[in-house]
Parts: C-alpha cells; structure tokens; sequence
C-alpha cells in the first residue's frame, strides 16, 4: 500500500480503530499497533500508538502527528514506510479492503485524485501566463519592446525551467513500497495499469521459495510517468535448480530474431541483456504501447535468488532506455538485502 494511500486512509477516520503491523525485520511474530478512538479519554488526542519506543504508547492530535512522530528506533512511520508489513486494518486483511471497505477506498482514491488534478490545474494557469507573457513580446516589433524581451527573457526562462523543477519535486516525489508478503504481489502489479499482469508471471509461478522482498516504485513528473515492479526470491539449493528449469520451460528469453520482421525500429527493443547488482539479466516480455514495457529476469547463482523486474516508461527517455541495465537502475527499487 503506498504511504499516501495509506495516509488519506488513517486520516478519514473510518474503519481504522486498530491497524496492526510490523517492520520487515521484526520477528514474524511481533504485532504493533496504531489507531484512531474517537472515545479517547482525551477527545484531542483521538489517534494512538501502541508498542513503541514509548512504554504504553502515545496519543496524538492528527494522523500528521502520528505518522511523523520518531517513536520507532527513533524513527517515524513516515521514514520507515519501505518497512512496515500491513496485517489488519481494523480487523480486514489490506487485501480484503476493496471489497470490504468499498466505499471508503472509492473515497480515499477520489481524494487523492482531487489533489493531483487542483496542482496540474495550478501549474497549468501559471504556464498559460507565461506562454502569454512570451508571446506579446514576440509579437510587438518596436524597439523598446525588444530590449525589453532580451533583458527579460534569460531570466524569465531560468525562472520557467526553476518553477517546473521545484512543482515536479513538491507534486510528483517518488511513491515507493516493499514487502515481503507474496500477497501483496498482484496489488503491486496493478498499480502499474493493465498491461503489467499481462507480462509479470504470476504469484504462483515463483515455487518454494525461502524468502521474498516484492518492490513498487512509481514516479509521475509533468512530462512523463514511470512504473516499476520489483520480484526477488531466494531459495535453497533444490528448489533453486526446479525454480530455474520451469522458467525455462514456461518462458522464452527474447533476442533480436523475435524483432527482425518489426517495420518500425525504434519500436524494438534497444538490449536484451545486462548485468546488474551482481545479478546476470535477460530480456524475458516486451511491448511497445504508449511507451516501453520491459520484463527482465536475473539470477545470482552463488546466493540462489531470482529476481523479476517489470519496468513501464512513458516518455521512452532515449538516456536511460539505451540498455535495461540503466533502466532498471534509474527506474526500480531493487530490496537493500538483494542489491
């Protein structure tokens, strides 16, 4: 679930009373608490933290309070997102809230939409008065006009080009998740449209594995969108060898013959393998549909692990698409333990 998400949803109020989870490195067992109680002793202080730093927990004023509040070694749930493991949110497994909490998400997710639409609105207003501004000294010829436009371009673009970089950075930062529950896998998927399913094995596909890390990461700018997905799993020697004989089996890996008959080149494929973080890549899917979608698999046979990635660039960035080795860098978030 991403940390904004999960924000709006602390922040309604509804159906968040107790929410249990845990850090990835806690033990399996640990379940830690936070909530809203709107019957709080101190009706100011309605949201509440339970097992952390504090002996008893905390209470505070707004979910803004708790979510940045250091009270988990010293750090806040907002600077340990990458790290919480989601259990219940109020009794529904987070897999289990579209359907229990239909309402709830809709209005969650309209509200985020709300939000992004008032900003692109915003930037889109001061553009136009730009782009205006720009176009009457172009048009008007007369002498005064033109000093003018020469004294007051230069700064006018380095003022353009400042305000575009600091809305991409305070609108559009990195929206990123981990986990390590194989549940959460579809979800990921999803939150990168449509074709991602299409191209990703399924959760099934990935055997007896002894552990895994799933990463989302998604960054959204003015002129261009980027998704990624990110599947590692280890296991023992066995199961290793079974998971490696039925990718084989199930999936082609892709090389410059399955393109020679594509009219476009530009539409191909610009590599078909990489080595990255130690991992030895191979081009698994690949589609061109309004951008490059890019499926790689690696493996690291010294530590038995297998990683998936599942790349999506809208912009089709000439820099970073001129092999999957600096798209996946740039684009991804690879699990800190499988880099």
């Amino acid at each position: 679930m991403e940390l904004k998400f999960f924000y709006e949803l602390l922040n309604s109020k509804e159906n968040v009373g107790e929410i249990s989870f845990r850090f990835s490195d806690d033990d399996e067992a640990t379940e830690r608490y936070i909530g809203y109680n709107p019957n709080s002793n101190d009706i100011s202080r309605p949201y509440w933290a339970g097992i952390c730093d504090v002996p008893g927990g905390r209470t505070f004023k707004s979910a803004s309070d708790l979510m940045r509040a250091k009270i988990y070694g010293k750090k806040s749930l907002n600077q340990r997102w990458n790290d919480v493991i989601l259990r219940e949110i109020d009794g529904v497994w987070p897999g289990e809230l579209n359907e229990c909490h239909k309402d709830q998400i809709e209005k969650t997710e309209a509200k985020l939409k709300k939000k992004k639409k008032k900003n692109i609105a915003i930037v889109s207003i001061i553009t136009a008065i730009i782009a205006i501004f720009l176009a009457l000294i172009i048009t008007f010829n007369g002498v005064f006009t033109r000093a003018l436009g020469m004294v007051a371009f230069a700064p006018l673009f380095a003022g353009v080009t400042a305000f575009c970089a600091v809305v991409e950075a305070i609108t559009n930062p990195f929206s990123e998740s981990e986990t390590g529950d194989i549940e959460e896998y579809p979800k990921y998927l999803e939150n990168c449209g449509e074709v991602a399913p299409t191209m990703m094995p399924s959760k099934e596909d990935f055997g007896n594995y002894k552990n895994a890390a799933i990463t989302y990461k998604r960054y959204e700018m003015l002129l261009t969108l980027t998704w990624s997905v990110v599947a590692v799993f280890e296991y023992d020697d066995a199961e290793y060898e079974k998971a490696l004989g039925y990718i084989g089996e199930k999936y082609a890996i892709l090389n410059e013959n399955d393109y020679k008959d594509e009219e476009k080149d530009w539409k191909k494929p610009r590599d078909y393998d990489a080595k990255l973080y130690g991992y030895d890549f191979e081009l698994l899917g690949y589609q061109y549909e309004k951008g490059r979608h890019y499926v790689c698999v690696g493996h690291k046979d010294d530590e038995n692990v297998i990683a998936f990635v599942y790349v999506y660039d809208y912009e089709d960035d000439a820099k970073y698409n001129s092999s999957i080795d600096l798209l996946m860098a740039h684009y991804s978030k690879f699990p800190s333990k499988y880099k």
